[in-house]
């Protein structure tokens, strides 16, 4: 963990240790849990300016780089909310300007997200924001380590994937 100093630093690293002491599993999801909150917070407020939400920029630039028409139901599964929260969101983001919600001309019952012009200049803004928060924040990392990281991030994705499977499949 880098060093960065201060009081408040310091109270926070109590919480660390404090927790999941004696089981390192535990301890590691802890960790994990605490990192992957203070990264959104950075997000979050980097994407204040712009006037957008973390998972609106995701929804914003997978909708600009999709070679496909992208829709509610596959957006879903890229952002990994129900049906009802993405239809909140692309609610607020249609109100907001940045996204079109349009019928497929082909399947009638279909609905394609579109970006309007607003939304296509505000995905300009996230490469660049995105960029530089996460240069920062992974500066204290090598080449390698970053790495490292990525693969260990699939390996714990793909785990906690198939838990959450294995878990709704007990449950029906």
């Amino acid at each position: 963990m880098a060093e960065i100093q201060g009081r408040k630093q310091k109270e926070a690293d109590q919480y660390w240790v404090s927790f999941g002491e004696g089981d390192k599993y535990l301890k590691a999801g802890l960790r994990l849990e605490q990192a992957r909150l203070l990264v959104y917070r950075v997000i979050t407020k980097s994407f204040q300016p712009l006037g957008i939400t973390p998972e609106q920029a995701i929804i914003l630039v997978e909708v600009h780089n999709s070679s496909i028409p992208m829709t509610p139901t596959r957006l879903g599964k890229i952002i990994r909310r129900d049906a009802a929260a993405v239809s909140r969101i692309l609610g607020r983001m249609q109100k907001s300007g940045t996204i079109r919600l349009m019928k497929d001309l082909e399947y009638k019952n279909l609905i394609r997200i579109e970006l309007t012009p607003q939304g296509a200049e505000i995905c300009d803004g996230i490469e660049k924001t995105t960029k530089s928060q996460n240069n920062r924040i992974f500066e204290v990392l090598s080449e390698s380590e970053v790495d490292s990281f990525l693969i260990m991030l699939d390996k714990i994705n793909k785990s906690a994937f198939d838990t959450l499977k294995n878990m709704k499949s007990k449950s029906d």
